[in-house]
């Protein structure tokens, strides 16, 4: 153990004259106290324990510092972990979202059948239906079947004509459902489209509640020009 601070301290400024350059004195100036002093410690008076000092006490600040940035950075992680999980929540449900109104469009137009062009099948999986032009003073109603998605097209029939949506079948039909023009644009032919109003027939044709639906066949296989093709299709979508 040391032995105490001392009882007397002089002046320590050295009576000013040879230090009367100096900017600034006394900041290292602690009026006498000892600060590694701890039976006679003049900040925290008499310590009970004699190895506590300022030093030590010093020593216990930084390490509740340290111990409360372990905490923040804890805390911190944990709100990371926690921002993620909603972040992947959101996520998860948006997707559901998307998806449950993808089937819900979906659910308004469905085609299922044989589409065939020179006995090579095609999959339509895709039917729309548009105000077509008159035919002999008659409105008309254009379904446009496609192979691929065509719903974001403002005008699809023509760009299904050259091919744009795979094989496409374009029907126009008259307020009571027969057929009155027919394009074939099946991918398999040579040559296309080919327009033959009088090869397919619509049957079970319903339009009602906001839906067109029935069924379009040809009798057996179609031939003309040296092609072959073959439709039996039903469908709904959606009335214009």
């Amino acid at each position: 153990m040391r032995r105490f601070a001392p009882a007397l301290v002089r002046q320590a400024n050295n009576r000013h004259f040879l230090h009367r350059r100096a900017p600034q004195e006394n900041a290292f100036d602690l009026n006498g106290g000892d600060v590694f002093a701890s039976a006679n410690d003049d900040v925290f008076q008499t310590v009970a324990s004699p190895s506590t000092n300022v030093v030590d006490v010093y020593l216990r600040e930084v390490g509740q510092s340290r111990g409360a940035g372990i905490q923040s950075e804890a805390r911190l992680k944990v709100r990371m972990k926690m921002s993620i999980q909603r972040l992947i929540i959101f996520s998860i449900v948006v997707v559901t979202s998307l998806t449950a109104t993808q089937r819900l469009a979906g659910a308004d137009s469905e085609v299922s059948g044989i589409f065939k062009g020179n006995d090579q099948p095609a999959k339509l999986m895709f039917v729309s239906a548009q105000k077509g032009t008159a035919f002999a003073g008659t409105d008309t109603i254009k379904l446009i079947f496609t192979e691929k998605d065509h719903s974001k097209d403002e005008r699809p029939d023509l760009k299904a004509l050259f091919g744009n949506y795979g094989s496409a079948l374009m029907i126009g039909i008259k307020p009571d459902g027969k057929v009155a023009t027919c394009d074939i644009a099946h991918e398999a032919l040579t040559q296309k489209p080919i327009s033959s109003p009088s090869s397919v027939k619509m049957s079970e044709f319903k339009n009602e509640n906001g839906q067109i639906s029935g069924k379009l066949v040809t009798d057996g296989k179609q031939e003309a020009f040296g092609q072959t093709w073959e439709v039996n299709l039903t469908f709904k979508t959606k009335v214009p």
